[in-house]
C-alpha cells in the first residue's frame, strides 16, 4: 500500500485521445515516481497550471468516463498538483 503522493518525473498533452475519453480532451498525463519508489502514469486532474517535471503531486480517487447514456461510470485515480 502506498501513501500516494510523488513527484511528476515526465508529462505530455493527450490532443487526439481514445474515443472514451474524446470529450476530455486535450488532458494531461503524468509519470510520477511515489515517495515509496515505484513509478505510474495516470491524468492529471485540472487545475488551472500547468503541470512541469519537479511538480508535487498526490493521488485523488475520479471518475474517469462514462460508457455511454446508461453505461457504467468507471472511476480510477488521477493526479492533483499539490
Amino acid at each position: 500500500q502506498f501513501e500516494g503522493s510523488g513527484e511528476v518525473i515526465s508529462c505530455t498533452t493527450i490532443r487526439v485521445p481514445p474515443d472514451k475519453f474524446k470529450t476530455q480532451a486535450p488532458y494531461r498525463i503524468a509519470v510520477v515516481r511515489l515517495d515509496e519508489g515505484p513509478c505510474i502514469e495516470g491524468h492529471v486532474v485540472q487545475s488551472g497550471r500547468d503541470v512541469k517535471i519537479g511538480d508535487k503531486v498526490r493521488t485523488v480517487f475520479r471518475k474517469i468516463y462514462v460508457d455511454g447514456d446508461e453505461g457504467p461510470i468507471y472511476y480510477h485515480y488521477k493526479f492533483e498538483l499539490i
